[in-house]
């Protein structure tokens, strides 16, 4: 540690600290100590501040930069998770398209149906944990890294992907106690769970319930909270007196923003909105919305907040 005073030469009033009880006495007995010397820019005493005591206030200018990058962990987890979508559904998808055979068995369309519930709920709440840790790299700058540690950021991505197994685990283990029977035909895309109850001849209340229950837990809450941190980011954002300070924050926030509108927005359609005709009908359109379309746009949607990658679009837009 170094006494920050020491290095910047004042006027004699504008170095004492405190004044003894005689009024006469000035000592310099208050210091800034500092592991850097290179961010520290200036030290000062402030003369019109009053502390109620014999000392002055000592005021310090730093300069710092702030790097509001992740420990990768929360956003890495969220980039990547849309892979595992494709992994499971379009390989099957694409292989029907080719050969002709649509058939798959019970098993494997289980286990299909699974992992699609797994993935989406784990996603719903790592779209939540991303525009928290969007809230506090804006509108709590100076305590990111004391707040998103990576202890902290760790044990948000295990818990959503702990909350997106549980969910998973207490649809499937309903679903096997069903009876299968009807014209075994799934008219969709994959083993839907709208879809596969219509084929159920049991009754199938009490699974129907279930699903509408976990799938308001896994998109209501996470969506509200992603609405409420970007409702604080907004108002922090324009209180930023610059317009080129606003620009930079707003393009940081709005590839997750898109992604979110578009995730979550099917899913809440699908699943807790009233079954009607219509919206039965266009299952398969929010199918791809949610399950082919955001795992595609991803690396452009994020791309765009890269400077260079921006850069490389206006140059491409003039040039056009």
């Amino acid at each position: 540690m170094f006494i920050g005073n020491t290095w910047f030469q004042k006027k004699a009033n504008r170095r004492w600290t405190r004044i003894a009880p005689n009024a006469k006495t000035k000592n310099e007995i208050d210091y800034f100590l500092i592991s850097r010397r290179c961010i520290l820019q200036d030290i000062s005493v402030v003369l019109s501040f009053n502390t109620g005591s014999g000392h002055r206030l000592l005021r310090a200018r730093l300069t710092f930069t702030v790097k509001v990058e992740k420990k990768a962990l929360c956003t890495a987890n969220r980039r990547h998770q849309p892979t595992c979508y494709t992994s499971i559904l379009l390989p099957r998808v694409l292989a029907s398209f080719l050969t002709g055979d649509n058939t798959i068995s019970v098993c494997a369309c289980m286990i299909q149906f699974y992992f699609v519930s797994f993935f989406a709920a784990a996603e719903c709440y790592l779209l939540a944990v991303m525009s928290y840790d969007r809230y506090l790299a804006i509108c709590k700058l100076l305590h990111y890294a004391a707040l998103m540690n990576t202890r902290f950021c760790l044990s948000l991505a295990a818990g959503s992907w702990i909350n997106g197994f549980l969910a998973g685990i207490i649809v499937i283990v309903l679903m096997l106690q069903l009876t299968f029977c009807g014209p075994n035909k799934i008219d969709h895309f994959y083993c839907e769970s709208t879809e596969m109850l219509n084929l159920c001849c049991n009754g199938t209340n009490q699974i129907e319930l279930v699903i509408t229950i976990l799938a308001a837990i896994f998109t209501l809450p996470p969506f509200v909270l992603t609405m409420m941190s970007y409702v604080c980011i907004i108002f922090t954002i324009l209180r930023i007196p610059s317009a080129a300070g606003r620009q930079k924050a707003f393009s940081t926030c709005s590839s997750h923003l898109i992604v979110v509108a578009i995730f979550c927005g099917t899913l809440i359609t699908v699943y807790l909105l009233p079954k009607t005709n219509t919206l039965r009908d266009l299952n398969k359109v929010f199918f791809i919305c949610y399950a082919i379309l955001t795992p595609m746009v991803n690396p452009f949607i994020y791309s765009l907040i890269n400077h260079e990658v921006k850069e490389a679009l206006k140059k491409l837009s003039v040039s056009v």
